[in-house]
């Protein structure tokens, strides 16, 4: 029984880590997009949405939340699905991104911990 509590907090420990490694290694715009994926404010189911890369580009880009161009938005995102974070479609016309199921949690808290260590209110 002793072996599992010691397990169970080595795990959170580990996620705890990987979080404040996350957080330390994005930057506003990896962020904001994490976003408009993982924070859409809904109850589960509907708690995560996928978009398609023009859309989501033109929609960032008109609320005035990104200020980069499209081809480093689109290397962005690549490198979210690099390392996890995002999933992309394969073959799909345009691109098609989801988030990733089973890590929600991980990546608000990965978002939540970014805003706070940053001094911006989490929305």
């Amino acid at each position: 029984m002793e072996t599992n509590n010691i397990s169970s907090v080595l795990q959170k420990s580990v996620l705890e880590d990987s979080v404040v490694s996350f957080a330390n290694k994005l930057d506003f715009v990896n962020i904001q997009i994490l976003r408009e994926f993982y924070a859409t404010g809904q109850s589960f189911p509907n708690d995560t949405m996928p978009h398609v890369f023009s859309m989501l580009y033109m929609e960032m880009r008109g609320s005035q939340r990104i200020t980069v161009g499209l081809e480093a938005f689109r290397k962005r995102m690549d490198a979210l699905v690099s390392i996890g974070l995002l999933k992309k479609v394969a073959k799909s016309s345009p691109a098609c991104y989801h988030p990733v199921k089973g890590i929600e949690q991980s990546v608000r808290a990965v978002i939540k911990r970014f805003m706070m260590n940053n001094g911006l209110s989490h929305v």
